[in-house]
């Protein structure tokens, strides 16, 4: 299968899973309201964190071994009996820390909490394994379906009044059924877990959890701080903004996911060459949807915060700085996953440990200050630094020119689009029903306008298509 086409294969998966993302906060919001679903963003933003632990960057590790030729099985065996261990530790610690826990949360949930992170570890150790077995249009359709699945029960137990209970059952069910059909696909070798290969993933691994960190900083560390500062309506939608602004960084995403394998094994065999035009291409398309999408919510964001309820307006500032701080991050993920792929954990570690730093300074100093909206400010100042952070340290190993023309022509795409919506809105008026047209519209218009001015958007739209051979 192309390259291309895998990445499409993702982003139409994650075009799915955002699809029923927004189903299920939608009724939940309108709902259950926002104060419920602050108090389940918060459970999964403390879960997230806690499976970061679990996980201890094994998970990175064996996705990178696995990339790479031979020893597959062996891997496999030894790192999932690593997982398995460290995976005890932390449900000990959450037994024994249960009210410290619990009171942070404001609800009794430990058994479930317990559950949610035996599946939510499981899945990541299954969908990096499939990442590494170059299986990504595989496991890129993981995530829809535990979306979806999950969406739907929760959404049938709240019409019988199950309220965040019926959530929590949601997100239960869904993992078990997605960790199956995940297992199922792995190409498994049954090889006795050895004391070396052990020994190798915990030395990878010692500087890959942290980039496991890094990517749980930016989603959730936010959150975690603002459940200490402010109240969990507000959580609520901080939350809904963000899945926004993430629905734009989707591609990005699957380019990073999708050449990372390739990167790794050409990395391997020495061909560095290659590997720096593949880094050229995954920042061409870095920010495709994020430079329309920050451009559209600036004009139409409020109207469509407004589905979800009128409170949800007041999100319209803290969403624009987010999608800022996604398009930052997009960059910056290109740069760190090639660094990965050239096998130097330790350059990448040090960019992630300033992030880390950074972020979780930034967010107590600005929440304090500004409130909700200096979260968001935070997110983004942090994810800038590392991104410039992260393109000095890999343009010091690899050769590799940073594609100005393309992202100038997007940025010109961008800013027609938002000109044509602009004027449409001004006559039309900014109501929902006119809004939801006009989103569709300008989306027509700026991949309209990059097809006709880029002959690499072209040509790359080509190459692609299913009957292109």
């Amino acid at each position: 299968m192309k390259r291309g086409q895998t990445a499409v294969i993702n982003l139409g998966a994650k075009l799915l899973m955002s699809a029923a993302g927004f189903a299920a906060n939608w009724y939940i919001a309108r709902e259950l309201g926002s104060e419920v679903l602050g108090t389940y963003v918060l459970i999964l933003s403390v879960l997230g964190w806690v499976v970061v632990g679990g996980s201890a960057g094994i998970p990175i590790a064996i996705k990178k071994r696995v990339s790479e030729t031979g020893n597959r099985g062996g891997y496999l065996s030894s790192g999932l009996a690593l997982q398995g261990a460290i995976l005890l530790i932390f449900i000990a610690l959450a037994v024994i820390f249960r009210s410290q826990l619990e009171s942070y949360l404001g609800v009794d949930v430990l058994p479930f909490f317990i559950a949610m992170l035996c599946l939510r570890t499981g899945y990541v150790f299954v969908v990096t394994v499939l990442d590494g077995q170059q299986k990504v249009h595989i496991s890129s359709l993981l995530d829809p379906l535990d979306l979806s699945v999950r969406s739907g029960i929760q959404i049938v137990a709240i019409t019988v009044g199950l309220s965040l209970v019926g959530l929590l059952w949601g997100y239960i069910v869904a993992g078990v059924i997605t960790v199956a059909v995940g297992t199922y696909f792995i190409k498994f070798e049954a090889v006795r877990p050895t004391r070396d290969r052990i020994m190798d993933l915990l030395s990878y691994a010692r500087y890959s959890w942290v980039s496991t960190i890094k990517g749980r900083t930016f989603t959730a560390m936010d959150t975690v701080i603002l459940g200490f500062f402010v109240a969990k309506g507000f959580i609520g939608i901080y939350e809904i903004a963000w899945n926004i602004a993430s629905l734009f960084a989707i591609f990005g995403s699957s380019i990073t996911r999708t050449l990372f394998p390739e990167m790794s094994q050409l990395s391997s065999q020495g061909n560095t060459e290659r590997v720096g035009e593949l880094i050229e291409a995954a920042l061409a398309y870095a920010g495709l949807f994020l430079f329309p999408g920050l451009v559209g919510a600036a004009i139409v964001g409020d109207t469509i915060l407004s589905i979800y309820g009128t409170e949800f307006v007041q999100g319209y500032t803290v969403l624009l700085i987010l999608i800022v701080a996604r398009l930052l991050y997009a960059f910056e993920m290109q740069f760190t996953s090639a660094i990965d792929a050239l096998n130097r954990p330790e350059i990448t570690f040090r960019i992630t440990a300033t992030f880390v730093v950074l972020n979780i300074v930034m967010n107590v100093l600005l929440i304090q200050q500004f409130g909700w909206e200096g979260a968001a400010v935070a997110t983004a100042l942090s994810s800038g630094l590392s991104a410039i952070l992260s393109y000095w340290a890999l343009s010091r190993y690899i050769a590799f020119s940073f594609p100005f023309e393309e992202i100038r022509k997007q940025v010109g795409a961008a800013t027609l689009m938002g000109l044509v919506v602009q004027i449409s809105v001004s006559f039309l008026g900014e109501r929902l029903e006119t809004v939801i047209p006009l989103v569709a519209v300008g989306g027509v218009i700026y991949f309209g306008v990059m097809y006709t001015v880029s002959f690499q958007f072209r040509k790359t739209v080509m190459d692609n298509l299913p009957f292109s051979g």
